[in-house]
């Protein structure tokens, strides 16, 4: 009768030594292979080393020089001990694998600790489930930036326990809007004089924007409207918002110095919409400039406008550069373009200032529209 025996050890060494002290050296071993206890625990862990082998108990007859010979079947297992130095050789190239891919293993679970260090995990709890890896990965798609996502799964996570019957998604919308705010749109009020002022690098879009306000307010509200330009660097600048006054049916002025602000806002109108040259920020004359003309025209809004299509790292530098202002709302334009919603909520988030319009075409009266926060971060939130 033969006996077939499975052994378990930490190295192939351990388990084959097992084997010879419970079934003795006439063992053969007929199968070794790598297994895993279950588990995530047990995930980054050296696999275990199995070995099974066959000892035949039949007693047999005596050979000439005195060593047992056993009939029957069993015999072949007692060829195969013959040949048990090629099974030690291919468990040797088993170990080798082995080798391998605990080195793998092992360099995996270094990169699973930095991504986990990065959002501060300091025990097994706090691990990122798949839900939470997915959502991460989300917000990375919608170009939320990574410093930023991880703070919001962060949050995600501590406010979990606390609504067990909120999905993840539902908890992240709501961090997310709060983040946003509300939007703020261009407050008139009526019976006084009400001075916006447009900044932002050239090319963003701040004429058109301009024109697209005016239409609001000139044509839906029925409000008395000015337009007046500083922008006479830029090659056409003030031809092109003469078109849109003509159209609009309301007044144009140049100015060529902040000083002569003061008299174009006596004009009687409810409205003034002003329109600045695109000029880099680091520009020393265009920064006295700009705070000579800021406090000329004494003006009740700024709005700095950003184009969709910039780099984050770019807008954060616009950011920097027009720190000098001390108030200021958010206009985001080409969102057609560029259309990914984390860009808007990375620009809110290093600035701090409300968001007031997106503009997303260069339809006049149609391609603008107040910002809904609450429809941006669904969408930041959408697998």
């Amino acid at each position: 009768m033969s006996i077939v025996k499975s052994y378990i050890g930490n190295t192939q060494k351990e388990a084959f030594d097992k084997v010879r002290a419970d079934l003795g050296e006439e063992a053969v071993i007929i199968n070794t292979r790598l297994i895993r206890k279950k588990g995530l625990k047990n995930l980054f862990k050296k696999p275990l080393v199995e070995v099974t082998a066959v000892v035949d108990n039949v007693t047999g007859h005596t050979t000439a020089i005195g060593r047992r010979r056993v009939d029957g079947p069993v015999a072949g297992y007692q060829q195969q001990k013959a040949a048990q130095s090629v099974d030690y050789q291919n468990a040797n190239i088993k170990n080798e694998k082995l080798e391998k891919i605990e080195r793998q293993m092992m360099q995996l679970s270094e990169l699973v600790s930095k991504v986990y260090r990065k959002i501060d995990v300091t025990d097994e709890s706090k691990l990122l489930d798949d839900d939470l890896h997915y959502l991460f990965s989300t917000f990375i798609k919608n170009d939320i930036a990574e410093e930023f996502a991880y703070d919001i799964i962060d949050r995600v996570r501590k406010k979990r326990d606390e609504f067990p019957d909120r999905t993840i998604e539902e908890i992240a919308c709501e961090i997310i809007k709060k983040d946003l705010g509300k939007a703020e749109p261009v407050r008139r009020r009526k019976g006084k004089k009400n001075i916006m002022l447009f900044v932002g690098p050239t090319g963003v879009g701040k004429t058109t924007t301009i024109a697209k306000i005016a239409s609001i307010y000139a044509l839906g509200s029925k409000a008395k409207v000015a337009l007046i330009t500083e922008d006479t660097y830029r090659i056409g600048a003030v031809e092109q918002l003469k078109i849109y006054a003509d159209i609009l049916g309301i007044n144009l002025d140049v100015i060529y110095n902040p000083e002569e602000i003061t008299q174009k806002l006596e004009s009687g109108c409810d409205m003034y919409l002003i329109d600045t040259a695109g000029k880099g920020p680091k520009d020393e004359n265009y920064h006295q400039n700009m705070i000579k003309l800021i406090e000329a025209a004494n003006p009740t809004e700024i709005f700095l406008v950003i184009s969709a299509t910039t780099a984050y790292e770019n807008a954060a530098m616009i950011l920097e550069n027009y720190g000098f202002l001390q108030d200021y709302r958010l206009i985001f334009t080409k969102y057609d373009e560029y259309g990914k919603p984390g860009f808007i909520y990375n620009i809110k988030r290093l600035s701090g200032r409300p968001i007031s319009y997106i503009t997303d075409g260069q339809n006049v009266a149609e391609d603008i529209y107040v910002a809904d926060t609450q429809k941006i971060a669904k969408s930041l939130c959408e697998r």
